[in-house]
């Protein structure tokens, strides 16, 4: 009943999931910040942390969000012409 493109868009959705959870560990989050810079001002900082904290939400949970509303969107679209037919 699942097309090949809905396959590959929830793969696809579950693996920036994953990414995204990955990113948002401690461990991922220091691999993000990386080594804090000497003589950093707080300013420039919180910039680099609120960065590191912002950039799995928005490069993996928003397309991952995105792909399952398209393949959830698609594949209902696909049951509601095939209910039409019978």
């Amino acid at each position: 009943m699942l097309r090949r493109r809905h396959w590959l868009c929830l793969v696809a959705a579950g693996i920036l999931v994953v990414l995204f959870l990955a990113g948002e560990s401690s461990v991922g989050q220091r691999i993000l910040q990386g080594k804090p810079v000497p003589n950093e001002d707080h300013f420039a900082a919180d910039d680099h942390v609120m960065g590191a904290g912002l950039a799995p939400l928005i490069y993996c949970l928003v397309p991952a969000v995105l792909l399952m509303t398209y393949a959830g969107g698609s594949l209902a679209i696909q049951v509601a012409r095939r209910q039409s037919q019978r």
